[in-house]
């Protein structure tokens, strides 16, 4: 571990209730000083849902006010996906959406043995709890057939097949293919055991493509469930307005656009809506 990333971890960890009183003027500090703040509030929530409030998620039920203002999708997104996964099992966290103490070392992952695979090496390296890592590029073959019991892909299908070389250190990935989402969806449903779990999340609203990144309309959603063809599955949708986030609906969330982060009046920090979606095999 660099010495660099031994001083962010000591401050997320341990200094982050410290830190999360100042969040509410996160935005008019340094960029570093307020990625800082931002981050330490965001697990200070996370942990907080993830120990208390995964039932929630779990059944659809409303959440608390004020969740989340100011802070990305992620504080949604993460704990939907934890609440329905397996209590064991081989789990596949594609994109590595996962990767970080908080979650890892959470009670709900505890029984899973968890692979991680991404285009890139991870800054957080968690061998030493057993977490295996792989890097690889989710439209290949990788793995064989029905080999997880789960798999969890938290905002990362909007990347696939996209100009992804600011992630890449040589610049690489530099691609144009809006489809290849389905490929990937396509390979989770081979290496998922029979009644294996999907968990996805995407950003929803108005079709938009930002070359890295695209934001998947109805039309995409039901392309992607009809690639996977499962035998059952359910989607939640999660708005963002000056409340915070909250359930929603489709027909809610399909008018909306992403904002730029953090510009706007209500603090949106990237996407307004998200549609987390569970597959079943």
């Amino acid at each position: 571990m660099s010495v660099t990333h031994g001083v962010k971890e000591f401050i997320y960890i341990y200094l982050r209730d410290f830190i999360n009183i100042f969040f509410p003027w996160w935005n008019k500090v340094p960029f570093v000083i307020g990625e800082i703040i931002f981050v330490s509030h965001l697990f200070v929530e996370m942990e907080r849902l993830i120990t208390f409030d995964l039932n929630l998620f779990r059944y659809k039920k409303s959440l608390p006010p004020k969740l989340g203002v100011g802070l990305s999708e992620r504080i949604v997104e993460i704990p939907w996906a934890i609440s329905h996964l397996p209590s064991k099992g081989n789990h596949l966290d594609a994109g590595a959406s996962f990767n970080f103490r908080t979650i890892l070392l959470s009670h709900q992952l505890r029984n899973l043995k968890i692979f991680i695979v991404n285009l890139n090496p991870e800054k957080n390296c968690y061998v030493d709890k057993y977490i295996s890592y792989i890097f690889g590029d989710l439209r290949k073959k990788i793995f064989t057939d029905g080999f997880f019991d789960s798999i969890s892909c938290v905002s990362v299908l909007e990347h696939v097949g996209m100009d992804n070389s600011i992630y890449i250190p040589d610049g690489g990935y530099k691609q144009k293919n809006k489809k290849d989402y389905l490929l990937v969806v396509k390979e989770f449903k081979r290496i998922l055991i029979k009644k294996g779990i999907c968990l996805i999340t995407i950003p929803f609203g108005a079709y938009e493509d930002h070359d890295w990144y695209q934001v998947f309309d109805t039309a995409m959603v039901r392309e992607l469930i009809k690639a996977f063809d499962p035998s059952s599955f359910d989607i939640s949708y999660y708005q963002y307005n000056e409340s915070g986030w909250q359930l929603s609906t489709e027909k809610e969330c399909s008018h909306v656009r992403y904002s730029q982060k953090h510009i706007e009046k209500s603090y949106c920090a990237a996407s307004r809506a998200v549609a987390c979606i569970k597959l079943v095999k």
